[in-house]
């Protein structure tokens, strides 16, 4: 997945596939940028079923390394660990990925931030968050 002009996501690891309310999501993330990042970006995970995350991490440096400071020499592993709600309905939920910025925005205007624009590997646009993978509650 390419994110805006120079980051991409080069793929992840997921501990499973089918979960149970309570249990954890273990994520590693693999990011990768073709060249200098303008912005300081953080990442955000969000486990949904299409309304609000139920459960969701958001990092202000993703894998601990401001995204200023990426440099295109190899890929950097950002790693998720998410709790589900001990009540989390039983159903599918899909695991969304993205990165936003404060940095465009006036001081104390961020709100949700400005969010990178990703396509897949065809080019299609898919709005501002990757669409990772499905995963089941029971």
């Amino acid at each position: 997945y390419q994110l805006g002009d120079r980051i991409q996501l080069l793929g992840y690891d997921l501990n499973s596939t089918t979960f149970h309310a309570g249990d954890r999501v273990e994520l590693n993330l693999y990011w990768y940028t073709t060249g200098a990042v303008p912005y300081g970006y953080a990442t955000f995970v969000h486990i949904s079923n299409g309304g609000p995350p139920l459960a969701q991490a958001d990092k202000q440096n993703p894998s601990g390394r401001p995204t200023v400071k990426w440099t295109s020499d190899g890929f950097i592993i950002d790693p998720y660990s998410i709790s589900l709600p001990a009540d989390m309905p039983a159903g599918e939920y899909q695991i969304m990925v993205g990165l936003y910025t404060c940095d465009t925005r006036p001081a104390g205007e961020c709100g949700n931030g400005e969010r990178l624009l990703v396509r897949d590997e065809a080019g299609a646009d898919l709005g501002d968050a990757v669409p990772l993978v499905t995963i089941t509650v029971r």
